[in-house]
C-alpha cells in the first residue's frame, strides 16, 4: 500500500483500510521534532510539544463563563490525541482548524488523573503546513 492508496481508500470508504497515512510521513515528521500519542506517554508534563494527526472531530461546547473553548480530536498512527483552543488560537487559526485534514500543532502536554494517564495539548500554534 502507497500513500496515493491510502488517501484514495479514505475517499471512498471514509476510513483507513490499508494503514494510517501518517505511517507514510512519520520519517519526516519525527526529523521536524513531532511526537505520535505513544511517544506522549514518556514526556514529562507541562512540556512543549508538537503532533500531527488526521482530524477526527471539533467539539466547541457552551461554557459558563461564554468564552469559546475548542476540543479537537486528531488520530496518528498509533492512537488518538486531544487538543484544546482557546480563543486567541481560534481567531488566529480556525481556517486551518476547520479546513485541514491533518492538523499539526504545537503546544504545552497536560498530563492528569490517576497515573498522569489522560492527556491533552493546549495548543500555541497551529502549523499551516506539515511536510
Amino acid at each position: 500500500m502507497n500513500p496515493i492508496e491510502t488517501n484514495l481508500d479514505f475517499h471512498i470508504f471514509d476510513l483507513w483500510v490499508n494503514g494510517h497515512p501518517l505511517e507514510y510521513l512519520r520519517p519526516q515528521l519525527n526529523a521536524l521534532g513531532f511526537l505520535s500519542k505513544k511517544d506522549l506517554e514518556t514526556i514529562p508534563n507541562n512540556s512543549m510539544v508538537k503532533v500531527a494527526g488526521a482530524l477526527v472531530m471539533v467539539h466547541t461546547p457552551p461554557t459558563r463563563s461564554g468564552k469559546r473553548v475548542m476540543f479537537i480530536t486528531i488520530e496518528d498512527e498509533t492512537g488518538l490525541i486531544d487538543l484544546v483552543a482557546f480563543e486567541d488560537i481560534q481567531k488566529k487559526w480556525a481556517r486551518e482548524i476547520f479546513t485541514s485534514e491533518i492538523l499539526a500543532v504545537e503546544g504545552i502536554l497536560k498530563k492528569e488523573g490517576k497515573g498522569k494517564r489522560a492527556m491533552s495539548i493546549v495548543v500555541k500554534r497551529i502549523f499551516p503546513q506539515i511536510p
